[in-house]
């Protein structure tokens, strides 16, 4: 369907969520991915011309992995102990960075109290995940122009993709460009982006 391909491209987070919820009903199992592949030649953007207009979107960049960090364990479903009452929330992650409650919400069984009214520990051990690996891309050498330095992005890959790639492997991954938050600095508009690898092929 071009129509759903063109949804895919342009709109890939909700479209995405939709298709592991339909993929998750069939399989009668929760723990599953869909994984797009063979994308557009217009799909593809170097790692030096990616722009605002790319966030959000699926795109293509091919380089030459230069870093590569071990597996870890990634929160996606995060479980948290209200300090106020016996409560359990529960707290879907759909980013890189912690999100707590926004209050301990009744419809779970909690007291109704707002984050500026009470504190969630983290329950590590309850909450789910998955595995998770960052890698560093610079782009291909011959595609420059003399003098230029080559653009660099960091990419996150997870689950069954990830420990399958190493340094100085030429990849081309296909995936989300998303705006990277860091907390733990002042707060500014202006932002890093950072790939969320939906899948990828050894060039």
């Amino acid at each position: 369907s071009p129509d759903l391909a063109e949804q895919v491209l342009q709109y890939p987070l909700p479209t995405l969520r939709v298709g592991r919820q339909a993929l998750a009903a069939h399989a009668h199992h929760e723990d599953v991915d869909v994984r797009i592949t063979d994308l557009p030649d217009d799909a593809a953007v170097d790692v030096s011309q990616l722009r605002a207009e790319h966030i959000g979107r699926l795109i293509s960049v091919s380089g030459l992995v230069r870093k590569v960090t071990k597996v870890c364990p990634n929160i996606r479903v995060a479980r948290f102990k209200c300090a106020r009452c016996p409560a359990t929330i529960t707290e879907p992650q759909d980013s890189l960075t912690l999100t707590e409650p926004m209050e301990c919400y009744k419809e779970q069984e909690g007291c109704g109290r707002t984050a500026a009214s009470t504190k969630f520990k983290l329950l590590a051990e309850e909450s789910y995940t998955t595995d998770i690996q960052k890698i560093e891309i610079q782009e291909n050498p011959e595609g420059l122009r003399g003098g230029t330095q080559p653009g660099r992005i960091t990419a996150y890959l997870s689950n069954e993709i990830t420990g399958r790639i190493q340094p100085g492997m030429r990849v081309t991954l296909n995936g989300i460009l998303r705006m990277k938050i860091d907390d733990s600095k002042s707060k500014s508009t202006i932002s890093e982006t950072e790939l969320e690898v939906n899948s990828f092929k050894l060039d």
